[in-house]
């Protein structure tokens, strides 16, 4: 392999996303969350750290050129950290062996290194759904730097993630400002293997991809589908751009790590690449890969206190790490003992708001709730109800449990009564508070009900055909006025 495919990729990647996902997603091998190639926008907890080491094969059959099957043997390093809910970063390094036994020159091999460093931000558009853009900037490996420097390449995404429970699902699209093309200049001098190795491209592409994980508890189905259409001048059809699908399981093991498998396959048909056509991206047509994930949660922050010098120093045994995030459940139960299922429930800790997710059975849950001072005010409001706010203690770093009954929230007062004519028949008729200027309009029994707050108010009765009526009323705190109202027929 010439020495150019041993230059180095630098990657610059921007992910914005949203929201607080009940069910973990899984830990992709760039150490963020999401699938090989499908980012998803999802927040973290504040100093959260994590690792992933991945390494794979894949497979790449002849392609018609005077050459054999091509094997490539992959390898993947990554450690990501977030500095803040809404903020995250990861450093990665791919590397890559390419084995091309016979293409026509005898067998030449060679290493591939490609770092990439990235940044991801988080905003929530609700409960379930985040959205944000992702850049992604890298610079393919060549002989020379002003050859690298011309090839640099962005890309520009846009990221969505919708999680309810135990399922995420992550979709990007965007488009590829491909430069890569740029630094192997010389690839006509190539043997057919080192082009196909090369990795590089003379067209733009358009961005696409989507994925599904499904959490079993502790186990983690996931599968997804990609593709780079390729744009431009000569640009190789849309059947010939990579088009991928993949699928693979993640399994935790606990103490933070989990194992992950998976398994990609390109269905799209293979472009020309002789020494005569434009460089295009052949990726292998079946890819396997066993990976290790790690997650560290955020340290417990310790109380410190300068020791006495001049003391003997005790030996004390090593505290056992304390925990830095506990699950936070609410049972919600309305005056009749049935449960509230459409509350607005949240959490407050050290003025940061974290909402728990319901199941519509009344129970709202918090799966991560950062323990920061060991308290935090647990608040519930809606329509109907009574808003609640209750204390917890989360110091303890045991799970949360609370039971709280939101009563029905009664107006603080009203005004209603019937609306009919002389001959007691139920009219049509609008009726108005004033000053608040509050109006309705009475059902088919000529009934009415307004909710006013205590106070003295001027009631006007009007329907059409009928002189209009004032009337004087005077509402208690949690008082009912009842105001019946005959109307005379107008002249």
């Amino acid at each position: 392999m010439r020495p150019y495919l041993r230059g180095f990729r630098v990657l610059a990647v921007c992910v914005c996303s949203v929201g607080l996902v009940r069910a973990a997603p899984p830990i992709a091998s760039d150490a963020l969350p999401g699938l090989e190639r499908t980012a998803f926008a999802t927040p973290l907890a504040p100093a959260f750290l994590s690792g992933a080491l991945t390494l794979g094969y894949g497979f790449t059959e002849a392609q018609g050129v005077g050459d054999e099957a091509h094997h490539r043997q992959l390898g993947r390093l990554a450690v990501g950290i977030a500095p803040a809910n809404w903020f995250a970063a990861n450093l990665r390094l791919d590397e890559r062996f390419d084995l091309h036994p016979d293409d026509g020159v005898g067998e030449d091999n060679g290493w591939v290194f490609d770092p990439r460093l990235g940044t991801r931000f988080t905003f929530p558009l609700n409960e379930e759904l985040y959205v944000g853009p992702d850049l992604v900037a890298w610079l393919p490996g060549s002989e020379s730097a002003s050859e690298s420097l011309k090839a640099v390449t962005l890309d520009a995404r846009l990221l969505a993630t919708f999680s309810d429970g135990s399922l995420s699902s992550g979709l990007a699209v965007g488009y590829r400002l491909d430069n890569s093309g740029k630094a192997g200049e010389d690839a006509a001098r190539l043997s057919p293997g080192d082009r196909l190795a090369l990795g590089l491209s003379d067209f733009d592409a358009i961005l696409g991809s989507w994925g599904l994980a499904y959490d079993l508890g502790g186990t983690v189905l996931k599968g997804e589908l990609s593709a780079d259409l390729l744009v431009g001048s000569e640009a190789p059809p849309i059947s010939e751009s990579p088009l991928r699908v993949g699928a693979g399981v993640a399994h935790t093991l606990g103490a933070g790590f989990a194992l992950d498998f998976s398994v990609e396959g390109v269905l799209s048909a293979r472009p020309d690449f002789g020494p005569s056509d434009p460089l295009v991206p052949i990726e292998p047509r079946v890819t396997g890969m066993v990976g290790l994930r790690y997650r560290l949660e955020p340290p417990a922050k310790a109380a410190s206190t300068r020791p006495d010098e001049s003391a003997p120093k005790p030996v004390t045994p090593e505290a056992p790490a304390q925990p830095t995030t506990v699950p936070v459940e609410l049972h919600l139960i309305d005056d009749d003992d049935q449960p509230v299922v459409d509350a607005n429930v949240e959490l407050e800790i050290d003025g940061q708001k974290y909402p728990l997710t319901g199941d519509g059975n009344g129970n709202y849950k918090l799966e991560q709730a950062p323990i920061g001072k060991g308290r935090g005010k647990l608040r519930a409001s809606g329509e109907g109800i009574t808003p609640i706010e209750k204390d917890v203690e989360l110091g303890a770093g045991k799970p949360v449990k609370v039971e709280a009954k939101a009563p029905v929230a009664l107006p603080t007062a009203q005004v209603r009564g019937l609306v009919r004519s002389f001959q007691g028949k139920p009219l049509k008729a609008k009726v108005r508070v004033e000053p608040s200027g509050k109006e309705v309009s009475t059902d088919e029994k000529g009934a009415f009900v307004i909710d006013v707050e205590p106070g003295e108010y001027e009631v006007v009765i009007e329907a059409q055909g009928f002189e209009t009526q004032r009337r004087t009323v005077k509402v208690a705190k949690q008082g009912v006025v009842v105001l019946n109202a005959d109307l005379v027929k107008g002249r």
